[in-house]
């Protein structure tokens, strides 16, 4: 019949121009159409990328640069950090002949009292044995005081050539540079531990340091830029927490005051 010869001849004219139109991409390979197609989108992203920013104004301004993270610039601190371990050492707990903890303790007086936290000293002495190295030796502490509001130990003891830290009773403020400085004892030599830290926020018990928590961080030293101790640090709740040096001095008041006889 007339209409379906019609119809036949149409088909075969739509089927003819359907090749002629996907004949150029046969000739190609399909990588090259896929790597034409990689480089079309990488022209769009970059045209993007370099789209300037509009101000209020209506004033077109160049995009701002995304600020990269700050990495930490530690050849300044040799000094600081050399000074400091001269008023730490090395505390290791044991209890049943096992290690239990260890850390770092701050010399606070010149007849052996040395500062630290509760994750350090967890035990009273009978309970625990506590060891304390310096590189003046090795001696056996004895828990004095204990102040679960602070966080902070007080250990006495027999060891001569130690020096006191220095603190510093003024809070750092926010993005403050500090030196988290430790003393560690690893097959029975003395070694010190140094990391970078900056204080992070104030909590009115302790502040916030934005450091990397580490089982070696427990009762270290934090030093700030002028070589003086800004506090003591510890590891809680995912956080590195540091007491402030106000409060390890008043601590330590606290207990020399608690010797005094009563008048």
């Amino acid at each position: 019949m007339p209409g379906r010869a019609l119809l036949a001849f149409m088909n075969r004219r739509i089927v003819i121009a359907l090749r002629a139109y996907m004949l150029p991409f046969r000739r190609y390979p399909r990588t090259l159409i896929a790597l034409a197609a990689l480089l079309l989108l990488a022209g769009v992203f970059l045209l993007v990328l370099r789209r300037p920013s509009v101000t209020e104004n209506g004033v077109a301004q160049p995009a701002p640069a995304v600020a990269a993270t700050a990495t930490p610039d530690l050849s300044g601190w040799a000094a600081v950090v050399a000074a400091s371990e001269k008023s730490g050492v090395a505390i290791q707990a044991f209890r049943s002949g096992q290690l239990i903890r260890y850390g770092t303790g701050t010399v606070v007086s010149s007849d052996g009292l040395i500062a630290t936290t509760l994750e350090v000293v967890p035990y009273t002495t009978p309970a625990a044995v506590y060891q304390v190295a310096s590189p003046a030796g090795v001696a056996r502490g004895y828990v004095v005081a204990r102040d679960t509001r602070s966080n902070l130990a007080l250990l006495k003891v027999e060891m001569t050539g130690l020096s006191i830290a220095q603190f510093v009773t003024a809070r750092p403020a926010a993005g403050t540079p500090l030196a988290l400085v430790g003393s560690l004892v690893q097959l029975s030599s003395f070694v010190p531990y140094f990391a970078h830290a900056w204080f992070a926020s104030p909590v009115p018990s302790y502040g916030i340091l934005d450091a990397v928590p580490a089982a070696e961080l427990g009762g270290i030293r934090v030093v700030g830029a002028d070589g003086r101790q800004a506090g003591i640090g510890y590891v809680r709740g995912g956080q590195v927490r540091m007491t402030y040096a106000a409060d390890v001095e008043k601590f330590v008041q606290d207990y020399l005051q608690s010797l005094e006889p009563n008048l």
